[in-house]
């Protein structure tokens, strides 16, 4: 009885600790907007070594990509005076800009602390003549403005002696004495500077074992600090693109775009070239809706200068930020993404409560929108500004819920900003699109919703998390390959339906790829760098290979391409009739697959190169592109592969899903049944539905 009672009191707390962590979670997406702040020893330089600029990389890491002498680097520490540092006028600013919190860095490559720390005197109260702690300064400020409050940490030092040695990548692996280093002061910024809103880990390769300590580290100190992707390895709250990087779809997690006011640095560059104040403003305004629209929360940087002072240009940009928000915040914060699973032609939509705001790029003024089905139909559509609204006209076009509007003549930049009103709330988009009846439902046909992940930031990818199709007939059957076979998914039919499915191999068979069924015309390869998951959206299009490229009709080959190294993959492949076409790929560390401009598949392996897997390409008749991003992370040539097989072994079995009320229009969605930490991709590929 005793235990009972002990177990039922366990499960409460769990539920309410599960309650809170998702609140946590609610108030750090519906801030949307904040301000991140790279200051530190390497603003003292302004990117300016001997009197010349350092043109190469961001300014700081002017101590890699410039002065390359710790002991010359370090020695600034003795004039960096934080004379005009003024925590309180940098959290006024982020407030008056309409930021809801402040990433400041604590600690960057350079190994300089700008926190007081017991781990080193190579921080900026013993090393400078200021003696001052500018993250304490500042998260007091931030307390006294109701800002969150969060820090920025390099999982990367260049002054810990028994840390890997500096590399042109950054992506490091952490020694056992780094990683011990990095979890004293992280535990010294949890624990001595009151709440943290959220911890921004950034580069280095760490091993999972590495991530789960710091990550278990953080959040046994502060349980609603949210912790960001670049702890690498699944581990963490909210996914971080690359360095300013949009995704082209709503992601389904919680995930952050870190942007700079110019892209070549976060740090302060006394040499910058200029746009002008109005220019900033309209591209960061664009870039923060379209952030938010997809779902996303904007991290905004300044680099002030080695005094401590803000950038005047950066200032009064965000300014101008703070007063567009003022007209349009009410569209921007606490909303949610776009209810479609693609991006509009004429801009972006976020939806609030029983509206739905619809940022139109400029060009679109007096003329035409088209608005795809959503569950209901809006009862009004008003253009909104400076304290005005104007009645839009707009009317259904008879084409299955597809509603035309017509955009004033409004000269509004860099948005035209509408609300439509509905009489209820949770709208959501309904596909017009079928798949015929007859057709076999793979990823080519699929509405896939995507989450981010990394393993260290060169492996940042998209991964599928689910995939839905809408058709006219009920699925009966569900066909896959060996590499499924054992596999657990959950399968749900028109939100009522659910149903845990093992893939258990009942039926196999032979299937025998026809004779000249496809022609393969010859491979386009080319070196490339990057994150694993970017493949330029022009490969998917693209009619003329430069000298660059190199053709062949090789189906696998070995190049002398080192740790960090990439090669495109570009194939043209026409049929004679639709079909799955089985193909072996071979790779070193990861995979990354668009088949005529779609991505149907992604994989990093982290320890092991050399992979070798199947698999099958849904081919439409005619004409069909494959672009594959081949990734070497570890080893010391890259290999890569694509051989088309002539057969392959298929396991069919029957869904068997409970009987209903046969619809018109059926939504069936297949996702992953036990969620890896923290989403799951649902590696579904070589997976068929009937």
């Amino acid at each position: 009885m005793k235990n009972r009672f002990i177990s039922q009191l366990v499960s409460i707390f769990l539920f309410f600790l599960s309650l809170q962590q998702l609140t946590n979670a609610q108030s750090w997406h519906q801030d949307k907007f904040s301000m991140f702040i790279h200051y530190g020893l390497y603003s003292h330089f302004g990117g300016v070594w001997m009197n010349e600029p350092v043109t190469r990389g961001y300014s700081e890491q002017i101590l890699s990509f410039g002065i390359h002498f710790s002991d010359w680097y370090e020695d600034a520490a003795r004039s960096f005076d934080l004379k005009n540092w003024d925590a309180n006028k940098i959290a006024s600013l982020a407030k008056e800009a309409g930021m809801r919190s402040i990433v400041f860095t604590s600690k960057h490559h350079d190994g300089f602390c700008m926190f007081k720390t017991a781990t080193t005197p190579y921080n900026a109260v013993e090393a400078t003549p200021s003696r001052r702690d500018p993250m304490k300064e500042l998260s007091e400020a931030c307390r006294k403005e109701g800002l969150n409050f969060g820090v920025y940490f390099s999982l990367i030092d260049w002054h810990f002696p028994p840390a890997m040695p500096i590399s042109s990548h950054n992506a490091d692996s952490i020694t056992p004495e780094h990683h011990r280093y990095n979890m004293q002061q992280v535990k010294e910024l949890m624990s001595n500077y009151g709440l943290i809103s959220e911890i921004w880990f950034d580069m280095g390769s760490l091993t999972p074992a590495q991530s789960q300590e710091l990550y278990g580290l953080v959040h046994d100190i502060q349980p609603d600090c949210k912790i960001s992707g670049r702890l690498g390895n699944g581990y963490h709250d909210f996914s971080v693109m690359a360095d300013n990087q949009l995704p082209e779809e709503p992601l389904v997690m919680p995930w952050q775009t870190a942007a700079s006011i110019y892209p070549e640095t976060w740090g302060y560059r006394s040499w910058q070239k200029q746009k002008t104040v109005q220019e900033k403003i309209d591209e960061k305004i664009t870039d923060l809706v379209r952030v938010v629209a997809r779902g996303g929360n904007y991290l905004l940087n300044i680099g002030p200068k080695g005094d401590g002072s803000v950038v005047k240009h950066e200032e009064d940009i965000l300014k101008g930020i703070g007063q567009w928000l003022k007209i349009y915040g009410k569209a921007i914060y606490g909303s949610e993404h776009t209810p479609y699973n693609h991006i509009m032609p004429w801009g972006e939509c976020t939806r609030q409560g029983k509206s739905m705001y619809l940022f139109v790029l400029p060009e679109h003024r007096n003329s035409i929108i088209r608005l795809l089905p959503l569950n209901c139909k809006p009862q009004r559509i008003l253009a909104i500004g400076a304290g005005k609204e104007q009645p839009v006209q707009w009317h259904s076009n008879g084409e299955r819920g597809i509603i035309d509007i017509e955009i004033p003549d409004i000269a509004e930049k860099p948005w035209i900003v509408l609300r439509a009103d509905f009489a209820e709330e949770n709208i959501r988009a309904t596909s017009h699109d079928f798949v015929h009846k007859h057709t076999a439902l793979s990823p080519s046909n699929a509405e896939i919703r995507f989450a981010h992940t990394c393993g260290d930031y060169y492996t940042g990818r998209n991964i599928a998390v689910s995939q839905t199709w809408y058709t006219e007939n009920l699925p009966r059957e569900i066909r896959y390959t060996e590499r499924e076979k054992g596999k657990t998914i959950d399968i749900q039919v028109n939100s009522s339906v659910n149903k845990t499915i093992t893939l258990n191999g009942a039926h196999e068979e032979i299937v025998r790829i026809k004779k000249n069924a496809c022609v393969l015309a010859p491979a386009h390869i080319r070196a490339t760098g990057g994150v694993l998951g970017s493949i330029p959206k022009t490969l998917n299009t693209k009619t003329e290979f430069e000298k660059e490229w190199l053709a062949t009709m090789e189906n696998n080959g070995k190049l002398p391409y080192g740790a960090l190294s990439a090669i495109y993959y570009v194939r043209d492949i026409v049929c004679s009739s639709s079909l799955d076409l089985p193909v072996e790929v071979v790779y070193n560390n990861g995979i990354h697959v668009l088949l005529n401009g779609k991505q149907i598949h992604s994989q990093f392996i982290r320890d092991t190169a050399d992979q070798k897997q199947m698999l099958l390409l849904p081919l439409n008749k005619g004409k069909n592109r494959i672009v594959i991003k081949y990734y070497n992370r570890f080893a010391p040539v890259l290999e890569w592969g694509f051989k088309p097989l002539d057969r392959y072994k298929r396991y069919s079995q029957p869904l068997n899903l409970p009987k209903e009320k046969k619809e018109k229009r059926n939504s069936i969605t297949i996702s992953g049944n036990k969620a890896i930490f923290p989403v799951e991709d649902i590696q579904a590929t070589n997976i068929r539905i009937r």
